[in-house]
């Protein structure tokens, strides 16, 4: 083993020391946290003599413990700070993710899972854990197909991205327009004769679009109609490390290439699911119906991630229209093209805009499509 090897070894082993020690310490102040909460000064105050020196006592303790409930919280701060910390170098050194960039207006959440945080009532964060299974996290990367694929963003939807610095992908159910999105859990499937209850299931489908087109009329007309829209580009295996936030995560997250069917071929598709009798089974045929497209969609040549939560993850963030990860965003986006028919002065403008929120300029260009240069045709006199 090389030195350089041994070094990596040794300071990953101490920096998950280091995340392991700070998971411990936000346990304990938790549980201090909670105990503090249900403290009650009732035995006390039955032992004082009067009304009035009950009330007193009562209201020092008061006091007391809501000073003690600012101390644990603000070390429940620190700690979270040191172990998402520890997480990003030690997943960095020892897996080559790219470290995250921390949102500082996101908080821990009361209701949500223990790595989730909460953006705002509809967005919750999903933040990166440490990775112990290496093995299983390079094989899942050499699944996926490397490709370069892009999305186009209006402005204002990029800068959300920019500024938070975070992927958001959408919970499906809600924020897809196509009624043919999630089009098993819309079928009439009965287990036993009985109706099979898909709402929860369907609750629980988040999904983003990517294009494999580097370049596209329809795209542009499509999702830039103010043509000020930015088209940004990335790879698949930046898309897989972004979502890989923990060791068990991929069994509920796919990314794939969507295929095209004619609608009389999908629904003779979802016919011949008659008679699959394990939920396992059924379960692997719901994930091939989220990468299933009718013909019409063929122009957006689309590459898609999906995300099926379990139920109790669901149930702890029943409220979010969409989930984030945070990123690096200069690793993460490699450009930024503007939109074909953009002005001018509004796209210096928002280059500029792009560049005040850290992206470099030399990733920043506009769209060639319309760009014509005449040749030179020679004809004989």
């Amino acid at each position: 083993m090389s030195n350089n090897s041994k070094t990596t070894d040794s300071n990953g082993m101490k920096l998950q020391s280091v995340a392991d020690h700070a998971r411990n310490v936000i346990e304990v102040a938790d549980n201090q946290y909670q105990n503090a909460e249900n403290v009650s000064f009732e035995d006390e105050e039955l032992l004082l003599d009067g009304p009035n020196a009950s009330i007193w006592v009562g209201r020092a303790q008061h006091c007391k413990q809501k000073t003690f409930l600012v101390k644990i919280n603000n070390a429940k701060s620190i700690c979270a700070t040191e172990l998402r910390e520890a997480i990003k170098v030690y997943n960095q050194i020892n897996y080559g993710i790219p470290c995250d960039e921390d949102g500082s207006e996101f908080v821990e959440s009361e209701t949500c899972h223990p790595r989730i945080s909460q953006m705002n009532c509809e967005t919750v964060v999903f933040e990166r854990e440490i990775l112990k299974n290496k093995e299983a996290y390079e094989n899942q990367k050499s699944s996926v197909e490397e490709k370069t694929i892009f999305k186009y963003f209006r402005i204002d939807n990029l800068m959300h991205i920019l500024q938070k610095k975070c992927l958001f992908i959408d919970k499906v159910k809600e924020c897809w327009e196509d009624k043919y999105e999630n089009f098993l859990l819309k079928e009439n499937i009965l287990v036993g004769g009985s109706p099979l209850q898909t709402d929860q299931i369907a609750e629980g489908i988040y999904g983003q679009s990517w294009t494999t087109l580097e370049e596209s009329d329809a795209m542009w007309r499509i999702y830039s109609p103010d043509k000020r829209g930015v088209k940004i580009q990335t790879t698949t295996k930046k898309l897989f490390d972004a979502v890989y936030v923990n060791d068990a995560c991929m069994s509920d997250t796919f990314l794939r290439c969507i295929k095209y069917k004619p609608q009389a071929e999908i629904d003779q598709w979802a016919k011949s699911l008659q008679g699959v009798s394990s939920q396992i089974q059924f379960q692997s045929k719901l994930t091939d119906s989220l990468f299933l497209k009718r013909d019409e969609f063929i122009h957006e040549k689309e590459y898609r991630i999906v995300k099926s939560l379990d139920s109790e993850t669901v149930e702890s963030i029943s409220t979010a229209k969409r989930i984030a990860f945070r990123i690096n965003v200069d690793d993460f986006i490699e450009k930024y093209v503007f939109d074909p028919r953009i002005s001018d002065e509004c796209y210096n403008c928002l280059s500029q805009e792009l560049i005040r929120n850290g992206v470099n300029p030399t990733k920043i260009s506009r769209s060639k499509l319309y760009d014509f240069d005449p040749i030179t045709i020679q004809l004989e006199v």
